[in-house]
């Protein structure tokens, strides 16, 4: 049998048992009914494409309300030297600029914790994340899913993160190289 191309929502596939739509609508039972509307360009397609089997339930985790903060409350816990600050961006990104005491924990690194760290973060006043601000603070979200999930009921997350707290020109530090580069672009 000849293979035959058959277009479904503008996806080709190529056919070497096909199955006539009419034979699969009588076998139903009832005119072709789809979750998503297909258009057939042609009356033959994959018996698999149109019924394939339903996709099991994921189960949901329990929702986890996670305090966000303002600037003003971040300054706040900022002059409380007892507050941690997690700084989840990319370690490039914090070697260019990071908020002064501010700790470096990529999402990656995050479940590599070990617990001793994790029991003095619980004894903290607060533990403050953040961020590349609002637009993309998905990291900053998911880490703190992720402590909380681990023991922390002290998490908080200043979701406008690195670029406002830059841009209101608050202390700020920057790895050893980062300096050099920076001196010598000003030269």
């Amino acid at each position: 049998m000849a293979r035959k191309n058959v277009t479904l929502m503008n996806r080709t596939t190529f056919l070497s048992e096909p199955i006539n739509a009419l034979a699969i609508s009588k076998i139903a039972g009832f005119a072709l009914v789809c979750s998503a509307a297909i258009y057939l360009t042609q009356d033959q397609v994959y018996w698999q494409e149109l019924f394939a089997p339903p996709l099991k339930p994921v189960a949901k985790e329990p929702a986890i309300s996670i305090e966000t903060i303002t600037l003003a409350m971040t300054l706040r816990f900022f002059h409380n030297p007892e507050v941690v600050f997690l700084d989840v961006r990319p370690s490039q990104f914090y070697d260019y600029g990071h908020i002064e005491r501010a700790r470096n924990l990529p999402g990656e690194t995050l479940t590599q914790l070990p617990e001793r760290q994790l029991a003095l973060w619980k004894e903290a006043p607060a533990v403050i994340i953040y961020c590349n601000g609002v637009l993309d603070c998905g990291a900053g979200f998911l880490a703190a899913r992720e402590l909380m999930k681990r023991g922390l009921d002290n998490v908080k997350i200043y979701a406008e993160g690195w670029p406002e707290w830059r841009s209101c020109r608050l202390p700020i530090s920057m790895s050893e190289q980062m300096k050099l580069d920076v001196a010598n672009a000003q030269l």
